[in-house]
């Protein structure tokens, strides 16, 4: 009687919350592969999604798009040229083609306080 009301317990459970989410995707992910010069991955994208890579520069913000691969990855390379303030940190902001964005940080660095002549 105990094994019956357990796999009635369990059938209505299942019925309730749905099947188990085996096979659920990922959500995407951002990495950075290198600083110099600045790399940028990420995985787990639709295939073939288009992406607006951000980055924090001196000068102002840089920007670079690219395509997905059919697996759901990109890499997008900055020149060598982008300068960035290690002490302050630097946020990359990834862009989907439906609006939301996906970050990496990288924290601040502990820098010395600015000398005083």
């Amino acid at each position: 009687m105990r094994r019956l009301v357990l796999a009635t317990s369990l059938v209505l459970a299942s019925l309730v919350t749905g099947p188990p989410a085996l096979g659920s995707p990922a959500a995407p992910t951002v990495r950075l592969l290198s600083l110099s010069p600045l790399k940028v991955t990420g995985s787990h994208f639709g295939a073939l999604e288009h992406v607006k890579v951000t980055a924090p520069s001196l000068t102002g913000q840089l920007t670079r798009t690219a395509r997905a691969s059919a697996n759901g990855t990109f890499t997008v390379t900055f020149a060598d040229s982008l300068t960035f303030d290690r002490c302050a940190g630097v946020v990359v902001r990834v862009m989907r083609a439906n609006g939301v964005v996906v970050m990496v940080r990288i924290p601040p660095r502990m820098c010395p306080p600015a000398s005083t002549p």
